[in-house]
């Protein structure tokens, strides 16, 4: 008989401009976890560096995914306010 394999979520990171300021956030979400904002950068395209580059991968890993992933029930996408609207843009 096969082994099957358990599919372990990842880190879905978000872009989205910080109200009246010049400022962009990350906005991380983990099935099953709280939603955590990284906060202070100054322009969408540094926002999007961080989220998809190493910095945004190692940030997920020591914030999330230390866990087992047994840890954690299935939690759908954020749903409400901006998220209905498009206030956000997926970045992985």
């Amino acid at each position: 008989m096969p082994a099957f394999h358990r599919k372990v979520p990842k880190v879905t990171f978000y872009v989205a401009p910080v109200a009246n300021r010049d400022e962009w956030r990350v906005i991380a979400h983990y099935p099953g976890a709280p939603i955590k904002h990284v906060s202070g950068f100054v322009s969408k395209a540094e926002a999007q560096a961080w989220a998809s580059g190493p910095e945004g991968n190692a940030w997920g890993r020591a914030n999330y995914q230390s866990k087992e992933p047994a840890d954690y029930l299935p939690h759908p996408e954020p749903s409400g306010g901006l998220w209905l609207r498009g206030g956000f843009e997926r970045v992985r």
